[in-house]
Parts: C-alpha cells; structure tokens; sequence
C-alpha cells in the first residue's frame, strides 16, 4: 500500500459520509415538502368552506334587500293611501263645515 492508496482511502470516507448526509438532507427535505402540500391542502379547504360560507350569507342579505324593499314599497304605497284619505277626509269636513255655517242654527228643545 502506498501513500497514493492512503490519500484515496482518506478522501473516500468524508465523500462517502457526505453522499449519506445529502441523501437524509434530501429525506428530510421531501418530508417537509410533504407536510407542507397537506397543510395547503387544508388551507384550501378552509378556503373553501369560508367561502361557501359568505356565498351563503351574500344570498341571504341579498334575499333581505330585496325583502326589504317590497317592504318599503308597500309602506310607501300605505302611507299615499292614508294621505290621500286624509286629504278627502279634510275636504268632507270642509264640506260639512261650510254646509253647516249655511244652515240657521237649532235652538234648544227646552226653548220651544
């Protein structure tokens, strides 16, 4: 065995630990990559039952508003009414009133 053999032996092992060490850093690294395709795999399903969630309460406010609005609408078409029977009811009574100031007034029935 010459000193040639001894270098080649001496520079064998610290490749042959490197080789092993970069195979378990390549282990680890998949393992890791791993974990973290499963834990977005989660956050995309958290993704989506969020937003199954806001599509549904964007249904129901929209149904609302629009609930709403009949609502509003019959208000408004109740309050004309109610005007419009106002404003009659003053006429009528303008009416009267004017047929009353017209008329003689009664005297009492203990007077006649």
């Amino acid at each position: 065995m010459s000193s040639h053999d001894i270098i080649f032996i001496v520079l064998t092992i610290p490749s042959i630990i490197l080789t092993i060490f970069l195979c378990i850093a390549v282990y680890f690294l998949i393992k890791i990559l791993n974990n973290v395709s499963k834990a977005m795999d989660n956050i995309n399903h958290n993704l989506a039952s969020i937003n199954e969630i806001l599509v549904f309460v964007k249904s129901k406010i929209v149904q609302g508003a629009s609930n709403v609005m009949l609502v509003v609408d019959g208000l408004k078409y109740l309050v004309e009414m109610y005007k419009t029977y106002k404003n009659d009811g003053e006429n009528d009574s303008n009416d009267r009133d004017d047929a009353s100031v017209a008329r003689k007034p009664r005297k009492p029935k203990s007077q006649e």
